[in-house]
């Protein structure tokens, strides 16, 4: 786990029910970040020059937000600088990241300069072999998610035909206006994730929004149908009253349910949780049973039991597939380490917190 502990963590990517989805264009389309995207640098090298920038900058006073791979959350994916607007991003694949302005407001790094490449060679079938069973792997784990996803969402369908809809929809509208006191602006949405499915398993960082909200609002909700509704209509309300917000959707369906909300000029939080992903206790916390026809959710007690059951194994399944992808990248890296120039990785590294450090 990255150092310093006390920066929130997110994810900019996700495996989820669709394959793998990735936000990170969000930092590097357009010119607002100066953003450096490390290629060729295999996890070891990138990880080890985004740590670098965080210290260095960190040495400033400047404050960070971590990104943190998708398929293993030990290990860095990214930093991002938002009070000076510069960005240290991993474009390797499943990102293959490149800047939409070069040389204006993103930068490539290759690492691939410092391959002894006859080293490669060398070991050209053990790393060919390494390339296809990481993919099998990773495309097992995204048939898991598929299916898993098929699931839920049954489960939340059958969970909305129970839910009083206007019911959860005042509810959420009566927070926002003792929360959101109207602003003569319109609201920014950055989108993130907090929660993914990794090689470690359902990870969720509660410690993100502890260290950005002080106040955090908690629905609990099995079948997420009521909890959609109402981070929906809280979602539109703040960005209508003019605040900016963060938007942490839910990895298995990364289009369609927020999951959580933060408001750090409120230092405010609401979040959702459920069977597969528990929030920690808070002050103020609701069921979504208050919206729920309980006694028709009921007619389906055996399907979503069912579904509950077979949705759990599937996703741990995933995390399985992950999490053997994991050893075999592992294995492929060693590759690329053992014919690398690391005096001439050092030179680069070097060359980019030096650059870094001169713009802020």
């Amino acid at each position: 786990m990255p150092e310093p502990l006390n920066y929130p963590l997110f994810f900019l990517g996700a495996y989820s029910a669709r394959g793998y989805v990735s936000r990170f264009e969000d930092v590097t389309n357009g010119s607002e970040y100066e953003t450096y995207i490390l290629k060729g640098a295999g996890g070891t090298l990138c990880t080890a020059l985004i740590q670098r920038a965080v210290n260095a900058l960190s040495a400033a006073g400047v404050s960070a937000e971590i990104i943190l791979a998708a398929d293993d959350p030990s290990r860095l994916a990214g930093v991002l600088f938002p009070a000076v607007k510069l960005a240290v991003l991993d474009g390797s694949p499943p990102e293959c990241l490149y800047p939409q302005y070069p040389g204006i407001s993103g930068h490539l790094v290759d690492f691939g300069v410092c391959w002894q490449k006859e080293n490669l060679l060398r070991n050209k079938g053990a790393i060919l072999a390494c390339y296809r069973e990481r993919a099998e792997l990773t495309g097992r784990a995204g048939r898991y998610l598929a299916a898993a996803g098929s699931l839920l969402s049954d489960s939340y369908r059958m969970g909305l035909e129970a839910t009083d809809v206007r019911k959860a929809a005042r509810f959420a509208a009566n927070i926002a206006r003792r929360e959101f006191a109207p602003k003569n602006r319109e609201g920014s949405e950055s989108r993130r994730f907090i929660s993914g499915i990794t090689s470690g398993g359902h990870v969720f960082m509660n410690g993100t929004v502890r260290t950005l909200a002080d106040r955090v609002y908690t629905i609990e909700d099995s079948q997420g149908a009521a909890s959609r509704v109402i981070m929906a209509v809280l979602r539109a309300l703040a960005l209508e009253n003019g605040y900016d917000i963060i938007t942490c959707f839910c990895p298995i369906s990364p289009d369609e349910k927020a999951e959580h909300i933060i408001l750090p000029e409120l230092s405010l939080a609401f979040c959702t949780s459920g069977p597969t992903l528990k929030a920690d206790s808070t002050e103020r916390g609701y069921h979504a049973r208050r919206f729920t026809d309980l006694q028709k959710l009921r007619t389906h007690k055996q399907r979503l039991s069912f579904n509950k059951k077979a949705s759990r194994e599937l996703l741990q399944s995933a995390v399985d597939s992950l999490a053997a992808a994991k050893e075999v990248n592992a294995r492929l890296e060693k590759h690329y380490l053992d014919a690398t120039d690391f005096n001439r990785a050092e030179e680069i590294t070097a060359g980019v917190i030096k650059e870094m450090a001169n713009r802020i």
